[in-house]
This record gives C-alpha cells, sequence and structure tokens, in this order.
C-alpha cells in the first residue's frame, strides 16, 4: 500500500471517529428523550397509565430507547472499526519505514 493510500486511511479513520461522536450525541439525546417519556407516564394517575395515554406515553418511551440502544451498538463497532483501521495504519506504516512499501498490502500488514 503506498503513502497515498495510507494517507486516504487515515482520513477515513478521522471520518469515521466523528460520525461515532455523533451518534453518541444521538444516543445521548436520545436517552433524554426516553427519559422524559418515562417520568411523563410515571408521574400520571395509576388510571391514566391503563388508559391510551399511558399507553402511549410507554410505548413511546421504549420506541425511544430501542433506537438509543441500536445507535450505542452502531457507536461500539464504529469504534472497533476504527480501532482496527490506526492498527492497520500503524502496520503499514512500520512496512513502509522498514522499506517494504513496494510489497505493503492490505493482507501482509493484518496477517
Amino acid at each position: 500500500m503506498n503513502k497515498k493510500q495510507r494517507e486516504q486511511l487515515a482520513k477515513l479513520r478521522g471520518q469515521l471517529e466523528e460520525a461515532v461522536s455523533s451518534i453518541r450525541e444521538v444516543v445521548s439525546d436520545l436517552e433524554t428523550i426516553r427519559d422524559e417519556e418515562q417520568e411523563k407516564f410515571e408521574n400520571l394517575s395509576e388510571g391514566l397509565q391503563q388508559g391510551p395515554t399511558g399507553e402511549a406515553l410507554e410505548e413511546s418511551a421504549e420506541k425511544v430507547g430501542e433506537a438509543a440502544d441500536q445507535s450505542q451498538t452502531v457507536a461500539d463497532d464504529g469504534d472497533e472499526i476504527v480501532e482496527l483501521l490506526q492498527d492497520l495504519i500503524y502496520r503499514l506504516q512500520e512496512l513502509a519505514e522498514n522499506g517494504d512499501d513496494a510489497t505493503a498490502t492490505v493482507e501482509d500488514a493484518a496477517g
């Protein structure tokens, strides 16, 4: 892998880090909304909790919570990809510094 490709990998890693950071912000916002909906539900009288209003609030909190959980999973997966890219970039850089730039391939670096 040549220098240009390694630089491109580093750029992509940075872009992915920014995307993961944005997703984590979304997770936080979703968790806040979920908590607010849950609090609204809990502040209802028992009769209203069992009625259409309570059911709607409870379902809303559950759906937003599911979205937060799934978004958290995406962010965690993104972190793993960033780490893999960082390891790959480091290994490729080592190969290049040792004069193996012409033969450095993704397979060599990952193996």
